[in-house]
């Protein structure tokens, strides 16, 4: 093989672990924000008699698989487009997780292999700031039943939500 195809095939290869690495690193972030979700969507249920309670449930939350975190959250999503966007996501991450490197074995050995592989995981980022940004609006929603201010929940998420919500208006 020519040594200009084999570095540019190591070089691709790299890109492609990073941005693989990065769409990891979103599906846990997505579901850390799930498991923060349902956590403040119990609280507005009143399902906590105490800090302890909610502290110890989050804390548990933080242990559990996303399928099982929407499992729970599902009562409070049910038949909204978040429901539809969370249940996709999971797929892909699940994809990612177990499936990625062994349906694209052959991939790894040619460029417009991993430029597919590269594709697949800009997409799936795409996709997993997509379930966060719907989720910004319904934790805004259970924040306000709880009579919490957004940003006292997370620094910066008012003006997030703001922005979200005049982005689905305009």
């Amino acid at each position: 093989m020519d040594d200009r195809i084999d570095d540019s095939r190591t070089g691709l290869a790299g890109e492609m672990y990073v941005e693989y690495g990065i769409a990891m690193h979103q599906a846990q972030v997505l579901e850390f924000r799930v498991a923060q979700l349902l956590g403040v969507a119990l609280t507005a249920d009143k399902k906590f008699g105490s800090q302890g309670e909610l502290d110890q449930a989050h804390r548990a939350n933080q242990l559990v698989t996303l399928g099982k975190l929407m499992h729970e959250l599902l009562p409070y999503i049910d038949g909204t487009p978040l429901l539809t966007e969370l249940r996709a996501a999971l797929a892909t991450r699940n994809r990612l997780a177990h499936a990625f490197f062994g349906a694209h074995e052959a991939d790894m050995e040619t460029l417009a292999g991993l430029d597919s592989m590269i594709d697949e995981a800009l997409a799936a980022q795409h996709e997993f700031q997509g379930a966060m940004n719907s989720m910004v609006p319904v934790l805004a929603g259970f924040l306000d039943v709880i009579g919490l201010s957004p940003d006292d929940h997370i620094p910066g998420l008012g003006e997030k939500i703001q922005f979200l919500l005049s982005d689905r208006e305009g």
